[in-house]
């Protein structure tokens, strides 16, 4: 079985996204990994004992155009078409291809295969971020993003394509949860195949261990908020209630970007919560993140209302079995609860938050969270075998 796994896009940081980095060497056979910002100088693929292909002509382009004027977003939308594209090129050779993060532009791969006919392809759907518009509100003054997102989608010219695609090739789409599906299955009928994240037990370090090397307090509460900055994670939220509450410490660990919410140092220095704060605003590589998951009594994950489709983090927090205090929103808040990851707070809300985090402070000697079962019920192996039956 010879597989190509496709990245188009890089983490906001320039890396590898946590899900490429840790999926191909749990997808049966020989995996190839094809990616286009993952390759940049710096990248921490994680994936070893694997062929890397490099799309040169798109590197080179892209690489001139930025030295102009193109933002972001435009040079989004090429490096993931430039990807797509060698991907379908090369694809003949593999028994199937499978497109990591497939949105927010799902149209790439069939309008590739028009070019390309035959092909094989599992798509993954993550939802969540570009399928309702309610999600204008994690954007600040980027609202219109997912506006703009969700119409190239459901545009009826792109529906012309999707038919005459999965005519001429073979496509079929994994969603992360339920809401993603119904969304989806609109536009991919019959093809939509509901199969989460897996997740694999990670090795962490001692608390008190960690927390040394960290040179934070061994008495407080410590929180982690982890990953990237983003409105939609309700991060001020966090710095507030730590500021209210004098025996917690917080962790905050990952790359921030003006664009994507208030700099952590910054909300720190506004909470006067400076000498009862760590943060490391870099990318964090996956050698550092048993140091600050192993430091933490609970990992915090204050998505808002709008956040509808699962998170990352929270397979994270389960890998190093460390408990969550979760906001209640949509499917996280349900698989926190089904699981008993941790403690609910009403989303958005900061008294309930605080109230969560007084209960944290009693319950931190006796709660150590429930990632076993969690991981027996996601195992990363699960994940491989059931993506490898679609082929």
């Amino acid at each position: 079985m010879k597989v190509l796994y496709v990245c188009p896009l890089a983490h906001e940081t320039g890396h590898m996204p946590w899900a490429a980095a840790h999926e191909p060497q749990h997808i049966p056979g020989d995996v190839t990994l094809l990616t286009f910002c993952g390759i940049r100088e710096g990248c921490d693929a994680g994936v070893p004992a694997r062929q890397y292909l490099n799309s040169n002509r798109w590197l080179k382009l892209t690489g001139r155009l930025r030295r102009y004027f193109l933002g972001q977003w435009v040079m989004r939308v090429l490096d993931e078409w430039g990807t797509i594209w060698e991907a379908a090129k090369l694809g003949n050779g593999y028994d199937y291809i499978f497109l990591r993060d497939g949105e927010p532009f799902p149209f790439m791969p069939h309008l590739a295969s028009l070019f390309f006919p035959g092909r094989k392809w599992i798509v993954s759907l993550t939802g969540g971020n570009f399928t309702t518009i309610n999600s204008t509100r994690n954007y600040g003054r980027h609202k219109l993003l997912p506006i703009i997102y969700c119409m190239l989608v459901n545009n009826r010219g792109w529906h012309i394509v999707y038919k005459l695609g999965h005519k001429i090739a073979d496509f079929q789409y994994i969603v992360q949860d339920r809401q993603t599906k119904a969304y989806y299955e609109k536009i991919f009928p019959g093809r939509l195949h509901e199969i989460p994240l897996g997740v694999e037990q990670e090795q962490t370090i001692s608390k008190q261990e960690a927390r040394a090397q960290l040179g934070i307090p061994q008495d407080k509460l410590v929180l982690l908020v982890f990953g990237v900055t983003h409105t939609g994670k309700r991060n001020e939220l966090v710095f507030q209630a730590v500021a209210n509450n004098p025996n917690t410490f917080l962790i905050h660990a990952g790359a921030s970007y003006q664009s994507l919410g208030s700099f952590p140092k910054d909300l720190a220095a506004k909470y006067h919560v400076e000498e009862r704060s760590y943060i490391d605003d870099s990318f964090i590589p996956d050698s550092k993140k048993p140091l600050y998951f192993g430091a933490a009594d609970y990992v915090v994950c204050s998505y808002a209302k709008s956040f509808s489709s699962t998170s990352s983090m929270l397979w994270q927090a389960a890998s190093f079995n460390r408990p969550v205090i979760s906001s209640n929103a949509n499917v996280l808040g349900e698989l926190v609860r089904t699981y008993k990851l941790g403690l609910l707070f009403e989303a958005e809300q900061l008294e309930d938050f605080e109230r969560s985090i007084q209960l944290a402070e009693k319950m931190k000697d006796s709660y150590n969270g429930n990632g076993v079962d969690f991981i027996k019920a996601f195992s990363m192996e699960a994940w491989g075998r059931k993506v490898n039956d679609l082929r």
